[in-house]
């Protein structure tokens, strides 16, 4: 009896260790296809297309800042064609007409130059 004992206790360790070995086997796999799902943006160039856009994103707002940057200038110069416009004997609304803008932008261009003119007069 004691033999079979020992020739069951085998085999349930036996059976035990495979179990334990194919549960290894199993979480090594799981672990690889995890493994495979993570890196698949990298592998089908997704990362790099989202690297990109953010490239992209960043050369965006740093022409946006330029733009920025400019406008002032810009207005300072439309501003002035306005005034030379004015200085011709025509009113607010004829220029606005004649430029396809509102008169109260013509206005707002004119205030601003006469600012900085008063602004430069003051230093």
């Amino acid at each position: 009896m004691a033999g079979r004992k020992s020739t069951a206790s085998i085999k349930a360790q036996r059976k035990a260790l495979e179990a334990a070995q194919k549960f290894q086997q199993q979480q090594e796999r799981l672990l690889a296809l995890a493994e495979e799902f993570f890196t698949l943006p990298e592998t089908t160039g997704i990362a790099a297309l989202e690297d990109k856009i953010s490239e992209y994103r960043e050369k965006i707002s740093e022409l946006e800042e330029q733009i920025a940057a400019k406008e002032s200038e810009l207005s300072s110069q439309q501003a002035d064609v306005i005034l030379r416009m004015q200085e011709e004997g025509i009113n607010a609304t004829e220029v606005a007409t004649r430029l396809d803008i509102s008169s109260a932008e013509v206005r707002k261009l004119s205030k601003l130059k006469k600012q900085e003119h008063q602004q430069e007069e003051a230093e």
